[in-house]
């Protein structure tokens, strides 16, 4: 029998993941969009805190920002702070948007 205590953390962390997907989902559409816009490998780089090789991948459509973002997560060389990741990509799309 699982331990009630044991099955809410599990919920909770079941969900705080859900979440996190849907948020850098959300960035990856937020850099696609930023590139439609005109946005470059160069800015999305900067903007993105990755390297250049990293985001001329992204922009090319071989991997997305998400893949990568979670990718560092799980192997622990990714700052923990997705969620500004996440900000500064809709915020990012946003200003290309402006331009």
């Amino acid at each position: 029998m699982d331990h009630p205590e044991l099955r809410a953390a599990r919920v909770a962390a079941f969900a705080a993941a859900s979440a996190l997907v849907e948020a850098v989902r959300a960035a990856d559409a937020a850099i696609v969009e930023a590139l439609a816009n005109g946005a470059t490998v160069d800015e999305v780089a900067a903007e993105m805190d990755l390297t250049y090789e990293v985001a001329e991948r992204v922009a090319a459509g071989e991997v997305s920002f998400s893949s990568v973002l979670l990718a560092g997560l799980a192997e622990g060389w990714v700052p923990p702070s997705v969620d500004e990741r996440v900000r500064r990509a809709t915020a990012f799309a946003n200003r290309s948007r402006m331009q």
